[in-house]
């Protein structure tokens, strides 16, 4: 969704929510009166950037519930959004006039989250103007957070991207694409063989490229995730290897991102459970 047109969306929305819209009458409204200043309001598919006037907001590792709250002069108010793994969904924008501010934070549900998860850490990313901040005005980046809970001061010259990330309190196995693409390990292939089109199990994503040519690139990306995907087919297939996924799971989990999907979500996914301790000679 364009985010240049935040004025425009908030009016089109204000029949729904018309206590957290201003301005929608064509006037600039007066900044000192009390007035809803951050919009709590999910406007759709976020691309996993930081983009101004905006909060968006970005779930790795589980499904969970995600709280905004936003207080100001006229009070303070939650929303609660469900996401699913991989998922970044715009949750807010801040009012474009001057004048207009709010205090915000974005919390992590830990009563939501499946049972063996926990939550590790958030990420966040500020952004000022034409200048992305990994981090905030005072600390240096990258900026990680032990806590589940972002807090911030907001207004129409910033833009917030928050990331939760979770991992399972009780851990499986599973052997990372490095092992699986050794020909001393092709006999720990099960169901599958490394000269199978790659296009054979999954959306053709890589034309032409055999699983094991897949698992051979180098690269961030697609490439990153096919890499990861091909060793989590592996890991599900193998007996030897207590992986958290069925082959059935990894197949679909990767044909739901591609093409046009969160590839950076989904190969972080894969790579968590790839490193948990490969079991096999």
């Amino acid at each position: 969704m364009p985010r240049a047109h935040f004025r425009v969306i908030s009016c089109a929305l204000a029949a729904f929510v018309p206590a957290l819209f201003v301005g929608c009458d064509g006037s600039d409204g007066d900044p000192a009166s009390p007035a809803p200043s951050f919009i709590a309001a999910d406007l759709g598919g976020g691309d996993g950037e930081p983009n101004l006037e905006f909060l968006e907001v970005c779930k790795y590792g589980s499904s969970a519930d995600i709280t905004v709250t936003m207080t100001q002069d006229i009070g303070q108010s939650s929303v609660t959004y469900s996401f699913a793994d991989g998922q970044c969904r715009v949750l807010g924008a801040f009012d474009s006039r001057p004048g207009y501010e709010a205090d915000f934070t974005v919390q992590e549900e830990e009563s939501s989250l499946p049972a063996g998860v926990a939550f590790d850490h958030l990420r966040y990313t500020v952004v000022r103007g034409d200048l992305t901040i990994p981090g905030s005005e005072t600390e240096d980046p990258p900026v990680l957070s032990s806590t589940n809970l972002f807090s911030a001061h907001g207004d129409n010259t910033n833009g917030y991207l928050v990331e939760f990330f979770n991992t399972r309190e009780e851990a499986g196995e599973g052997c990372t694409p490095g092992y699986w693409k050794q020909p001393q390990h092709f006999d720990s292939w099960v169901g599958y063989a490394p000269d199978q089109a790659f296009s054979s199990v999954f959306e053709d994503a890589f034309a032409g490229m055999s699983l094991l040519e897949v698992l051979n690139q180098g690269g961030g990306g697609l490439n990153a995730l096919g890499r990861h995907t091909v060793a989590a087919l592996l890991n599900a297939s193998s007996s030897g290897v207590d992986f958290d996924l069925t082959t059935a799971q990894v197949i679909a989990a990767f044909n739901a991102v591609f093409p046009g999907g969160n590839y950076e979500g989904q190969k972080n996914t894969f790579e968590r459970l790839n490193q948990q301790g490969c079991p096999l000679n």
